[in-house]
């Protein structure tokens, strides 16, 4: 019996050592969860950016395959205020939401969207830019409001703030067979330009910059699906990262420096102060 009492006390002891391991402490003595979003960046001095690289201008490549792009230039300028250094780390942006959860990445900075459903899920900032979601079409297309996508072959990207407003819309119910959802906007071009959809519903940030790069190729309708603000994103319960990028932002709007930016990618400067 003393033997069987001193295995189950053995079996007890190592049990709870291994339960008591962890790789970074949970909380402190008082049961609160201790935040160390700010210092974690700062220890390793780089801070991880989860983007899409096909989002022109916000964040994509060039022609040497360099990450160039609006959001890259701004999110390098406020990683320099925090004294660290930007990482950029591409991601499946319908993932993104898990890419933070998970802490595969410290912040999502590539036109993102502010949304309620999304400040459910993650800290969104004050919004920096103004966009909104337009339908672009082919030349001499007949679609000029959103009623006339009904009986189209429609594309939009996956898990984007564009598909959401597509199925907000009045029309929706009769659009939703013609929808197709695309990983990223570049397949979604490629089919348009094939003649597989007829209408893409994209940002006009990306949209005007395609099309001011590709010749002028497209249309644009001139019914919109609405306005569009864009944040940055982390992950819930990150308060002193999120102080310190408010912070860091608001230094860059008031130094000129987001402004540059904003004439060297749209030749005006259309920062949100």
């Amino acid at each position: 019996m003393k033997k069987l009492l001193s295995l189950l006390l053995a079996v007890l002891m190592i049990t709870a050592l291994f339960t008591g391991c962890g790789s970074k402490p949970a909380a402190n003595t008082e049961g609160e969860v201790k935040d160390t979003s700010l210092e974690d960046v700062k220890a390793a001095g780089e801070i991880i950016i989860g983007l899409d690289d096909t989002f022109a201008p916000m964040g994509f490549r060039d022609e040497a395959g360099k990450l160039v792009g609006f959001d890259v230039d701004l999110a390098e300028a406020v990683a320099k205020e925090l004294g660290v250094t930007a990482k950029f780390q591409p991601i499946d942006w319908s993932s993104k939401e898990m890419q933070l959860d998970t802490d595969k990445v410290d912040l999502l900075w590539n036109g993102l969207s502010i949304t309620d459903e999304r400040k459910q899920k993650m800290m969104l900032t004050d919004p920096y830019l103004n966009n909104k979601m337009v339908i672009m079409t082919n030349k001499g297309s007949d679609i000029k409001t959103v009623a006339d996508l009904i009986g189209k072959k429609i594309g939009v990207q996956a898990a984007s703030y564009a598909l959401d407003l597509v199925m907000a819309n009045e029309n929706y119910e009769a659009m939703k067979e013609n929808i197709n959802e695309y990983a990223d906007y570049d397949l979604a071009l490629t089919d348009l330009n094939n003649g597989r959809i007829e209408a893409i519903i994209i940002d006009e940030v990306l949209g005007k910059y395609k099309n001011a790069n590709l010749g002028d190729k497209y249309d644009f309708a001139d019914e919109d699906l609405g306005p569009d603000e864009y944040g940055v994103g982390m992950k819930l319960g990150s308060d002193a990262l999120y102080a310190a990028i408010t912070e860091a932002l608001e230094t860059v709007k008031g130094n000129g420096v987001a402004a540059e930016i904003s004439e060297k990618w749209f030749g005006d400067d259309i920062i949100v102060r």
